[in-house]
């Protein structure tokens, strides 16, 4: 009687033992919510691996689900994973999911081939798709992607959310804004909206097409969440299209890459100059650099181009604005250089070369502007008498020459009697600053004085040299802050009387202020020099000096 009851516990034992295998043995299913539908519709396949310790992986770094096999008869939807494990040991141990949307290309009878992952398959999936009827085809859906899915770093991109619509739309509008993980580690800009039609199915769409320039900053995966679109049609029905992702895969630039080297192949232009300009003339040279990258990357601060001696040369910052009618986020700055030649004589102005690392070949790369060619011829110093003039007269002279071809004939003497005058005033003020040009008082006449001779320069500009000592400006500020550090006031005030001497007049302070600006420049270099002399040992008068 025990030996049998002892036979039948065996017997149990096996059985559980058995079935606990059986039930625990990895599998793998691929299953679908529908398998009939019309060519506009899509299907959602899902593929599960349960009781694994291996993950499904479909993108990244090696993966075990090939789901290209899949592109002749569907267009895909971006891959969902997840991943479950269990703690309790007879429940199975991990399983994962990978779950995909698929758009049937076309109508018929398509076959889901059987995935395989660690010797375990699962069975393949017969799907009917119907040509779709008017009555199937639907009013409102989207689609996204991304025109490239693997970059280098910095290297920029296009994501793309399409709104297709074939009727009339009340409202339509995202949910709120394109999330990155991780957090604030791309560059990213959104694009203009664009508006298109298109044949879909045979049945024509209107497109809306919301689109953003995306740059990974970091050398890491980087997933991207799109918003969703909350839409509303003339008809009052309301439809809610939920966020979809996308994963971008960033490659890391090689060592031999510079640090902010633009990534993507840029482009240069440039204004073009007159085979021949004047001596003492300022004319503009114009450079625009146009990048597919975004608008930080590319530098406000004007290329140090080696101009040729004899020229004077003052730099604008760069103006960066995004390129109008653009669709790949493509950006510009855009750099003023404003040139006075001293000297006569043939110049060549230097070539522009900017390196950029070419994402495509996988290696650096320049463009290169080649500088112009120019003939300076001699001229005279220019000096406009209405600067010379208080603004009230210069303001009736310009309104007295704009009237010259409204007025009758019997008016012209009277104008010119009238410009004349204004003309000879214009020389008692100039007699006058001359004979009290070291009074800087007065505050109702702009004055900007003439230069002494053909190679002379501005009086404060000649001011300054004398205070600084050196030959130029950039000298006497470079010795200066060498000596005692750097003085931003000074600076700054060397850069206006630049700025006023040779650069654009709109631009220029009025010289009133300006004058008391370098009086207390130069008086602040006096008062240094005398400090430094006062304490200087070595000077012939400290050896006579009684302590």
């Amino acid at each position: 009687m025990v030996k049998g009851h002892l036979f039948h516990t065996f017997i149990a034992a096996l059985l559980l033992s058995l079935f606990s295998t059986t039930l625990l043995a990895a599998t793998l299913e691929a299953r679908v919510d529908k398998k009939e539908l019309v060519s506009n519709e899509h299907l959602t396949l899902t593929l599960a691996l349960i009781n694994s310790d291996t993950r499904l992986r479909a993108t990244g770094i090696n993966p075990n689900i090939d789901l290209s096999i899949l592109t002749d008869n569907f267009e895909l939807g971006i891959p969902q994973a997840s991943n479950r494990y269990s703690p309790f040991r007879n429940r199975g141990r991990s399983s994962s999911e990978i779950v995909v949307t698929l758009f049937p290309k076309g109508a018929g009878k398509f076959t889901i081939p059987p995935f395989s992952v660690d010797g375990e398959s699962s069975t393949p999936i017969t799907i009917t798709v119907h040509k779709a009827t008017a009555e199937d085809i639907p009013e409102v859906f989207t689609r996204s992607g991304v025109l490239k899915s693997a970059l280098w770093l910095r290297e920029q991109t296009i994501v793309y959310l399409d709104l297709y619509h074939r009727v009339a739309l009340k409202s339509a509008k995202l949910g709120g804004a394109i999330e990155s993980e991780p957090k604030l580690q791309i560059q990213l800009s959104q694009l203009p909206q664009s508006d298109r039609a298109e044949l879909y199915n045979g049945v024509s769409y209107n497109i809306t097409r919301t689109a953003w320039s995306v740059a990974p900053a970091i050398n890491q995966t980087i997933k991207l969440f799109l918003p969703d679109i909350w839409v509303e049609t003339e008809a009052g029905k309301k439809l809610r299209f939920p966020f979809k992702d996308i994963t971008i895969d960033v490659l890391p630039l090689p060592e031999e890459v510079p640090r902010h080297t633009l990534v993507g192949k840029p482009s240069l232009a440039q204004s073009a100059i007159e085979t021949e300009v004047k001596q003492h003339h300022n004319f503009q040279l114009t450079i625009t650099l146009q990048a597919p990258t975004n608008i930080i990357n590319l530098s406000q601060a004007a290329p140090a181009l080696p101009f040729p001696e004899g020229l004077k040369v003052y730099a604008e910052s760069g103006v960066r604005t995004a390129v109008e009618g653009s669709d790949d986020g493509t950006t510009k700055v855009t750099y003023r250089y404003y040139i006075m030649p001293l000297e006569v004589g043939n110049y060549q102005l230097p070539d522009l070369r900017i390196p950029y690392f070419d994402p495509e070949r996988s290696e650096m790369n320049e463009v290169v502007l080649q500088g112009q060619q120019f003939n300076v011829i001699p001229a005279a110093i220019p000096v406009t008498a209405s600067s010379l003039l208080p603004v009230e007269a210069t303001a009736e002279i310009t309104s007295q020459l704009n009237n010259t071809n409204d007025t009758n004939n019997a008016a012209l003497p009277w104008q010119v009697a009238t410009l004349a005058f204004a003309l000879i005033w214009a020389g008692t003020l100039l007699v006058w600053w001359k004979q009290r040009r070291t009074n800087f008082n007065s505050r109702n006449v702009t004055i900007k004085p003439i230069a002494q001779a053909a190679h002379s320069k501005h009086p404060l500009h000649n001011r300054l040299l004398a205070a600084f000592g050196t030959p130029t400006l950039e000298q006497g500020l470079t010795q200066w802050e060498s000596q005692y550090g750097i003085d931003d006031e000074m600076r700054t005030v060397v850069q206006q009387v630049q700025l006023y001497c040779y650069g654009p007049q709109e631009k220029q302070r009025p010289i009133d202020h300006l004058i008391d600006d370098v009086d207390r420049i130069i008086k602040n270099i006096r008062d240094k020099n005398t400090t430094q002399e006062q304490h200087d040992m070595w000077r012939p008068e400290s050896f006579t000096a009684i302590h």
